[in-house]
């Protein structure tokens, strides 16, 4: 799944795949992992800048839903400002 998390980093775009099986994108491309059959990765921004990654990953195919994957979209700018905030803190 790592190959997934750098490739959203680099593009700033999230991925959705709901059976990893089926999909020679990720096979061909990006690698695969037997213990995955479903991965929703999103890229978290502050000021246009990706400051890092949230993935989910699940062994069973068509795990996520809409519903999941619109939770995740709702939240993950709430995660990167507080990613942004620790980081902030850290390094004072």
């Amino acid at each position: 799944m790592e190959n997934v998390a750098v490739w959203v980093a680099q593009h700033g775009e999230a991925v959705y795949i709901s059976d990893i099986s089926q999909d020679s994108w990720f096979f061909q491309e990006l690698g695969y992992n037997k213990l995955a059959g479903s991965i929703l990765c999103l890229p978290l921004t502050i000021d246009n800048e990706i400051v890092g990654v949230v993935s989910l990953n699940h062994p069973r195919p068509n795990a996520f839903t809409v519903e999941n994957e619109r939770l995740m979209t709702f939240i993950q700018d709430q995660v990167a400002i507080a990613f942004n905030t620790i980081q902030i803190f850290c390094d004072t």
